[in-house]
């Protein structure tokens, strides 16, 4: 059986801050490409992961994606 990983707060905060300097850019941005459908793939992975953060975050998360 697999282990089971449980990410703190600190990590997923961590987490989000390095997908969006990978992708150069905001979270406003993306969701501003993403709303006007012009995200590439890894722009489109990058939102996916950020709403997932969001959601084990208990923050709103956008329905853009």
């Amino acid at each position: 059986m697999g282990t089971v990983f449980y990410p703190t707060r600190e990590e997923l905060v961590e987490q989000r801050e390095e997908i969006l300097a990978a992708a150069g850019l905001t979270e406003p941005e993306l969701r501003a490409k993403a709303d006007a459908g012009l995200l590439s793939g890894g722009e489109y992975d990058a939102l996916s992961e950020l709403d997932v953060i969001a959601y084990l975050l208990d923050e709103a998360v956008s329905e853009t994606v």
